[in-house]
């Protein structure tokens, strides 16, 4: 009988340890699914953001590209230079003419949602399909968030540009659609000193961007950002507030990545 009994609580006591090793190798076993899970998504986060990268960075240098070929034609630079057009005057023709070139343009330059050409000259303002000769009463087909005409002039067409500068996203309604884009203005000609002789405003459609970003996992708490080389944030996904450990001026150029709390600079 007390052989039996031993024997119980041997095999009771066999169990429970087997029992004990099994349960702390499934914790094992959970950890390291979670570790090679974690290190996966951030291995295809880190593919996502490269790709995106240089996505990215070839829609902006597109974008500049166009301004330097904007030079070279000769159109825009006849209409850049010409004064208010007189009713019934065939110099109508050039404005015709460059909103043409400026359809072309944007036609094979995917990713660009409008162009707009400003000439100080003749205080007249292009786009792909329109030309606004009185640019404060038209403003209403092409409004910016939370701008009002002589506003929006003041920020896009009236300060001088030196250099490409580049604004954060921005909700615009163009045509009766509404729509984000970051917008990207220099003067014209390029690097001119102390004044402009006209600008050009490039609209970059912010929906490829966060598309892009939109394949990144990034988990319950986790955010994407993109920024440029002072630290401005251009554009968001997945987060309408700014990170709290993020500081505006931070020197940083590329994405931040949130997963699992846990930040990640790219």
């Amino acid at each position: 009988m007390q052989k039996f009994k031993s024997a119980i609580k041997i095999s009771m006591v066999t169990t429970i340890v087997i029992m004990g090793v099994s349960i702390l190798f499934l914790f094992y076993n959970q950890i390291e699914f979670a570790n090679k899970y974690k290190k996966t998504v951030l291995s295809k986060n880190q593919a996502i953001l490269d790709l995106s990268s240089a996505s990215i960075d070839k829609l902006f240098a597109q974008s500049m590209g166009l301004t330097n070929m904007f030079l070279l034609d000769l159109n825009i630079n006849e209409f850049m230079y010409q004064e208010k057009v007189v009713e019934g005057s065939s110099k109508i023709q050039t404005v015709i003419d460059t909103m043409a070139n400026i359809s072309n343009y944007k036609i094979t330059n995917n990713g660009i949602a409008e162009i707009f050409l400003y000439s100080k000259k003749s205080d007249y303002l292009l786009s792909s399909k329109n030309a606004y000769m009185n640019i404060e009463m038209s403003y209403p087909l092409y409004s910016f968030d939370n701008l009002n005409a002589r506003q929006w002039m003041t920020k896009y067409l009236k300060t001088y540009t030196p250099n490409m500068s580049i604004f954060p996203k921005t909700k615009v309604t163009l045509d009766n659609t509404t729509r984000f884009v970051i917008p990207l203005v220099t003067g014209y000609p390029l690097n001119t000193y102390k004044q402009d002789d006209g600008k050009v405003l490039i609209l970059i459609d912010d929906n490829i961007i966060s598309t892009m970003l939109a394949n990144l996992k990034l988990g319950k708490n986790g955010f994407a950002i993109l920024v440029d080389k002072k630290g401005q944030i251009l554009s968001t996904y997945n987060r309408k507030d700014i990170p709290l450990n993020y500081v505006p001026g931070m020197n940083i150029n590329g994405s931040i990545i949130g997963f699992d709390k846990k930040e990640y600079i790219l």
